[in-house]
């Protein structure tokens, strides 16, 4: 931190806290967040060669970029250091439908099942399972940054860069990972100011994964 208290033409130095200290990338513990969710769960436990676990969970975290200060990996970009509230969004860790499955089925072939208990075929198809883990997701939020110090501030990579401003809208109707919004809706801020975008606007596709 030790970033200039207002964006400015003048060299920042001239307008930080500590004049003699350099700008520092640090932990501190400021923000508050909110959670809110419903989570069920449904479980079977073995019975007849079948079991499961199942979890379903709807839920919004909304915090002041305090999900983390690494901005690469948690989306935090607070981009005024000293009016946070400015970075209140959903959290970088936000999915708010989330439904996981685990399955195991037992196969009834084999000594002690209900078919092929006997004979020479019984002891290949024998304590044979099924199993299954099946996650289903929505995307994680992620913010768009100018990866430049436009309000000269003295910011330091993308924790505190600044974003861009909207100037249209960015939405497309079938996005594809070539093109999954629309660039031309965003512009560089003028001069010594900073972005109007909101932070963890965007969110990546969902994701639909089975190990079987």
């Amino acid at each position: 931190y030790n970033t200039a208290l207002t964006p400015g033409a003048a060299n920042y130095l001239t307008r930080v806290p500590f004049p003699q200290a350099p700008v520092t990338s640090y932990d501190r513990s400021i923000g508050h967040s909110y959670y809110e969710g419903l989570q069920v769960k449904v479980e079977r436990r073995a019975s007849k060669g079948l079991s499961y676990l199942l979890g379903y969970t709807w839920s919004k975290s909304i915090d002041l970029a305090a999900s983390g200060q690494f901005a690469e990996s948690t989306s935090q970009s607070l981009q005024n250091a000293y009016d946070p509230r400015s970075s209140k969004s959903v959290s970088g860790f936000n999915i708010p439908p989330l439904f996981t499955a685990a399955v195991v089925y037992a196969l009834p072939f084999g000594h002690g099942r209900q078919w092929l208990t006997s004979g020479p075929l019984s002891r290949i198809v024998s304590n044979w399972q099924l199993n299954t883990i099946l996650t289903l997701r929505s995307g994680q939020p992620y913010t768009l940054f100018m990866n430049q110090d436009i309000a000269n501030v003295g910011a330091r990579n993308q924790q505190s860069d600044d974003r861009p401003d909207v100037v249209g809208d960015w939405h497309i109707t079938n996005p594809t990972p070539t093109a999954w919004f629309n660039k031309a809706a965003f512009a560089s801020p003028q001069a010594f100011t900073y972005g109007n975008l909101g932070r963890n606007t965007f969110q990546s596709d969902a994701m639909q994964n089975v190990d079987f």
